[in-house]
């Protein structure tokens, strides 16, 4: 990535993809926030100190305990929350994709996914 400074909150209840998001970041200057699942997410995003305090992207999985991927995205469209989303997923029907593009998501990377594709995806999702 060009050393951009991003806020960025990933959820994903698979420790292994934490930490390798982590890793990714390494040396990056930007702050990374960890949530298990949709709903610690929730948490997380509404107790931001100030209502213009926000994340400026959301890593997301799809399938998680106490809320999945996709009801999280229902969570921010009921909140107007316009925070750019990258679905990270093993999911690969093309019906899986477009309805979460059609939730909001701008993108969708397939996992296992490279750093390299990670930061082309958030490069693309940030930029474009």
């Amino acid at each position: 990535m060009n050393s951009h400074s991003y806020r960025v909150l990933v959820v994903d209840d698979s420790r292994t993809i934490r930490q390798f998001v982590k890793e990714c970041f390494e040396g990056e200057p930007s702050k990374l926030t960890f949530a298990e699942n949709g709903k610690i997410a929730c948490e997380k995003i509404r107790s931001l100190p100030d209502p213009g305090d926000r994340y400026d992207l959301i890593l997301l999985d799809w399938e998680m305990p106490e809320m999945t991927g996709p009801e999280l995205l229902d969570q921010l469209n009921q909140w107007g929350n316009d925070t750019p989303v990258i679905m990270m997923t093993t999911k690969n029907e093309y019906s899986d994709i477009e309805a979460m593009l059609k939730k909001g998501a701008r993108e969708y990377m397939m996992k296992p996914f490279s750093k390299e594709i990670l930061f082309e995806k958030i490069e693309r999702t940030l930029k474009g």
